[in-house]
């Protein structure tokens, strides 16, 4: 493959390998995701990071391919959110919370959208707030800030896939440190 024509993406799976459901073993992703055309595929922990090269540009054609992947070969619909390199780097530059005096990264975290929102339902999300924990919507990306952690917020992927009427998944700033890491190698 000429290496000037590939595109680096990151892929993060919706809601695999949690509580037991949804089983996915990253080296048989890995090994199965060949199969359409991707190269240099890498995986980071099990809950469905994957950085690969292709000469896909559309991000779209993309996303099905991988999904339909997902689908015949283990048997269970699971979304696939997709930035390439320059998106992701994007998202890690963008963060408002990291601007300010109480930069904490273990309570920044990240949520990403399948596209950006209708700008109603942006609006109607904008205007609710939490006493204790705060998000931003910038386009497809939502920055979290949640002191108590992830795991006690109101700001989980169900909530941004309610009022948005959208997909959405979630990752910790570590997470995505290591995503922007792992495509610029």
């Amino acid at each position: 493959m000429d290496q000037e024509k590939t595109i680096s993406y990151a892929a993060f799976l919706r809601g695999i390998n949690v509580g037991g459901h949804r089983k996915i073993k990253m080296q048989e992703l890995k090994s199965s995701l060949t199969k359409i055309g991707l190269q240099d595929i890498e995986t980071y922990i099990q809950s469905g990071n994957v950085v690969f090269k292709s000469t896909e540009s559309n991000l779209y054609v993309l996303r099905k391919q991988f999904e339909a992947l997902i689908l015949d070969h283990f048997g269970f619909e699971v979304k696939v959110l997709l930035r390439n390199q320059k998106q992701v780097n994007e998202v890690l530059l963008n963060n408002p919370y990291l601007k300010g005096e109480n930069n904490e990264l273990s309570k920044c975290y990240v949520t990403l959208l399948t596209e950006v929102p209708e700008s109603e339902r942006a609006e109607l999300l904008n205007a609710i707030t939490f006493s204790h924990d705060e998000f931003y919507l910038m386009k497809d990306t939502v920055y979290l800030h949640c002191l108590d952690g992830y795991g006690r917020t109101k700001l989980s992927n169900d909530f941004f896939e309610k009022k948005l009427t959208q997909f959405a998944t979630t990752r910790n700033w570590k997470t995505m440190l290591r995503i922007q890491n792992m495509l610029s190698a």
